[in-house]
């Protein structure tokens, strides 16, 4: 196949891997009202590991197959995704919010969600310094999980912005198909999710190949702006619909989610290992990033021009990898 054909192939990999990972995340949804869960819980984990998906079905696809150069590609992958959220995300959402005054943050988002975003940030970048992630440090990750997920719980009444489109869950109280119907197309969208996220990481593979490029540019700028797609959608509707903590809340919990489960998972199968570029680039701006993210969200809001500042500094870090600047 020629490089052209390779990167349709790449597009038509990523479009299917987000679309299948947003029924996914649809359909888990309706199953969870069925099963009586509370609006809340479902916002605050289905939908967050449903955006989630794609950066760690990719991962984990490229963890497992045995060429040595894709060890590095899920920390590249979580690393571009989570640049990608800090900055493009929350830049384009305060420029499309309701009302064309950026956004306007509840304090709970603050008090809760910032301290673990940056939490999370720091203990991933302490890990990966040495140069990779084992076992251990993926069970500690997974470990932290499951104490966000249940510390969460308890904040249920302060962390109301969790039911991210929250009329849109309660239309589906009344849905009326069944439960093993349900669990069908839970399984056929999780296998289209795998077709999406091994073909991606076949086509990274080839055209890096052709290219004569390492695979690194291209997961940690492509696919990692790829997988970030249903987050940046999920977010700019938030905002648009004047839920402006949902926008945001999106975005940390992607990438509270992104580090703990999407590297958890896939550090349980073999040493993930850190490229040159990440440990060069891609980690001194996640904790920039990050830092930004928090700056500007202190206050409670996040105005027009800080929301452009991130998208510039989004595209210098784009620059940065590509060797631009």
């Amino acid at each position: 196949m020629s490089i052209f054909l390779w990167f349709i192939a790449l597009g038509v990999s990523l479009a299917v891997l987000v679309k299948a990972s947003d029924y996914f995340t649809d359909y888990s949804e309706r199953l969870g009202l069925k099963l009586g869960l509370s609006a809340f819980i479902i916002g605050a984990t289905i939908m967050s590991v449903g955006t989630s998906m794609p950066e760690f079905v990719t991962a984990l696809v490229a963890t497992l197959n045995p060429d040595p150069e894709l060890k590095v590609f899920a920390i590249d992958d979580i690393l571009g995704s989570n640049i990608a959220n800090a900055l493009l995300l929350i830049g384009i959402a305060s420029i499309v919010a309701k009302g064309g005054k950026g956004l306007n943050l509840k304090r709970a988002l603050i008090d809760v969600d910032l301290p673990f975003l940056i939490t999370t940030s720091g203990l991933f970048v302490v890990f990966a310094m040495d140069g990779n992630i084992g076992m251990g440090e993926g069970i500690l990750f997974l470990v932290s999980f499951v104490f966000f997920l249940l510390y969460t719980a308890t904040q249920q009444k302060k962390l109301e912005y969790a039911q991210v489109d929250a009329s849109g869950i309660a239309g589906k109280k009344k849905d009326k198909w069944p439960k093993l119907k349900l669990l069908g197309l839970i399984g056929i969208s999780g296998f289209f999710i795998y077709l999406g996220g091994r073909y991606t990481v076949e086509s990274i593979i080839n055209i890096a190949s052709l290219l004569g490029w390492s695979t690194s540019i291209l997961t940690i700028l492509l696919v990692a702006l790829g997988t970030s797609l249903p987050e940046i959608m999920v977010s700019a509707v938030s905002a648009r619909k004047g839920n402006h903590a949902g926008a945001i809340g999106t975005a940390f919990g992607s990438n509270i989610f992104n580090i703990l489960f999407a590297l958890g998972i896939p550090s349980l199968f073999a040493t993930l290992q850190v490229s040159p570029r990440a440990m060069s680039i891609g980690l001194p701006f996640l904790i920039f990033s990050v830092l930004a993210a928090a700056f500007v969200t202190m206050d409670n809001r996040v105005r027009l021009w800080e929301g452009g500042a991130l998208i510039i500094i989004y595209f210098g870090f784009v620059g940065k990898v590509l060797g631009i600047i």
